[in-house]
């Protein structure tokens, strides 16, 4: 499971948006909680609550399944270096010159994000946050 804190930002029917801190390389640290660091990134979600046991402002804790989060490398990383790999070998194939296929790798690439942009609402359906409320004592 991939888990981060969060705070519920909104409430709107039955979702929530949620804001995450995504801090890299600072699991770790001794000081994290002092510390300002440059490389912080908040990053929003959505997702399915029941309005009544939450409320604006209040701390939670949102978990991914490791499943869903190879699913989205997959899709983000995985499927456009096929395609960049693949068209640069068609056109070598095809005997096409050497910035033309790489030219054309670029183009498939950006269609396939810009796809990816436009079916992001029916992708993002398919990845669910569990979000659990903290005990704090």
């Amino acid at each position: 499971m991939i888990q981060h804190k969060g705070i519920i930002l909104s409430i709107n029917k039955n979702i929530a948006e949620i804001s995450l801190q995504q801090m890299s390389a600072c699991v770790s640290c001794q000081v994290k909680g002092s510390c300002l660091s440059v490389d912080t990134k908040e990053r929003r979600i959505t997702a399915n609550i029941t309005p009544e046991n939450y409320e604006v402002g209040e701390e939670v804790q949102v978990t991914l399944k490791t499943t869903q989060g190879y699913k989205a490398v997959f899709i983000a990383y995985v499927i456009p270096f096929i395609l960049i790999i693949a068209v640069l070998v068609l056109g070598e194939t095809l005997g096409l010159a050497e910035w033309k296929s790489a030219v054309a790798a670029i183009c498939i690439t950006a269609i396939y994000y810009i796809a990816l942009k436009l079916f992001g609402k029916q992708l993002s359906q398919s990845m669910t946050f569990k979000i659990e409320k903290l005990n704090n004592i």
